[in-house]
């Protein structure tokens, strides 16, 4: 008789929580697990990458932030009539739905994802402030709280989270998927009409103020009075007023006809493998996908000193202390300084790094004997 895994979140826009999510539901052994994917809000741009039959798509068609009560009837009730073996949450919202479901049916086995660590909460407002004081609270009344850096158990530590249920499982990156692809990268540059012969650098990032782009912006207009000839691209969608505000910043600093805007992309071998170099500025990170996806493409990072970023990155790129512009732009500089040859080696280390210690076959074996001994805890459930 096969597992049945619920795995629940907010939705399946695009996001690193939301992909791995993905991730681990298609690629979970199917003769073991029954998966199903449990969602607060209709549709999103990741639905379609959700493959296998052995999954199960559930929509709880919340309408705003505001619908609640009908919410929980409709979650309390689809729980009810599903009947998971194991109800995975991912990220504070969904977590504490966990917890609410574990008073309805202590029989099931309850599971926080936490997917971040030391996240600045005044971008926020009381309401998102307000989810993650809960989450702490209720966390003791989780069965396993599975994260995937040692910065978010740090974090969970902080926040008194049980140390004796907290397991650490790093993001798994398909190394199939994410690969060296030159004739990918240049279909992307041909499409977004950046010159072949230009030195691009990538921010990769949803636009979000907790992402940092203004610092990369400051550190483009240091970076072009010393090389012209390099151009620079910020690849995300997000928040509108967010974007308006990076685009009049980048227009006051001088270096508009530098940088490309492009939004969120489905296809992100082909953003990789159009940049030499890959940035994330982040403020706040548990494990980047974005570094561990590029550095599996073979493109050497350079990325603030958050989450678990330097462990990632190791001796393959460069790690600057979070909110320096300046620092930024000399590493930056330091990567365009190489040569070409040079750059190519650090991205072909980086790519070995990922496959050594970030491989999805090294995050699904992990998962996979988490869950299985949840259930052997519960005797009455023979494991196939």
């Amino acid at each position: 008789m096969k597992i049945h895994l619920a795995l629940l979140i907010r939705s399946l826009q695009r996001g690193g929580a939301e992909r791995q999510l993905i991730t681990l539901a298609n690629n979970l052994n199917h003769d073991l697990f029954k998966i199903s994917i449990i969602t607060f809000y209709q549709g999103g741009d990741l639905i379609d990458q959700i493959t296998g039959s052995h999954i199960k798509i559930y929509n709880l068609e919340k309408k705003n932030r505001w619908d609640i009560l009908r919410f929980v009837i409709r979650y309390l009730k689809l729980i009810a009539s599903i009947k998971p073996d194991i109800l995975h949450g991912y990220l504070p919202m969904a977590n504490i739905f966990v917890t609410l479901a574990k008073l309805f049916y202590p029989n099931i086995k309850f599971i926080y994802g936490v997917r971040s660590a030391s996240i600045n909460l005044t971008h926020y407002d009381w309401l998102a402030r307000l989810e993650y004081q809960t989450e702490a609270f209720l966390s003791r009344f989780a069965d396993c709280i599975i994260v995937n850096s040692e910065q978010g158990r740090n974090y969970c530590l902080l926040h008194r989270f049980p140390s004796n249920k907290i397991v650490v499982i790093p993001n798994g990156i398909d190394t199939k998927v994410f690969h060296p692809d030159e004739a990918a990268g240049i279909a992307f540059r041909q499409r977004w009409h950046i010159p072949l012969d230009r030195i691009l650098i990538g921010l990769v990032a949803r636009l979000d103020p907790i992402k940092n782009h203004h610092i990369f912006l400051q550190a483009i207009s240091k970076i072009i009075a010393h090389y012209p000839q390099v151009v620079f691209a910020c690849i995300g969608s997000g928040n509108e007023a967010y974007q308006k505000e990076l685009l009049d910043h980048s227009k006051q600093l001088g270096i508009s006809d530098y940088l490309y805007w492009i939004p969120a992309q489905p296809n992100m071998l082909e953003v990789y493998n159009a940049l030499d170099i890959c940035c994330n500025v982040s403020e706040s990170e548990g494990f980047s996908n974005v570094i561990g996806e590029a550095m599996a493409c073979g493109i050497p990072c350079v990325a603030s000193d958050v989450g678990d970023s330097r462990i990632i990155i190791g001796e393959t790129g460069i790690i600057f202390p979070p909110g320096n512009a300046e620092a930024l732009a000399e590493a930056i500089q330091t990567m365009i300084h190489m040569e070409k040859t040079n750059r190519i080696r650090l991205g072909e280390k980086a790519r070995l790094r990922i496959e050594n210690n970030y491989s999805l076959e090294k995050m699904l074996r992990r998962t996979e004997a988490i869950l299985t001994n949840l259930i052997r805890q519960n005797s009455s459930k023979p494991l196939p």
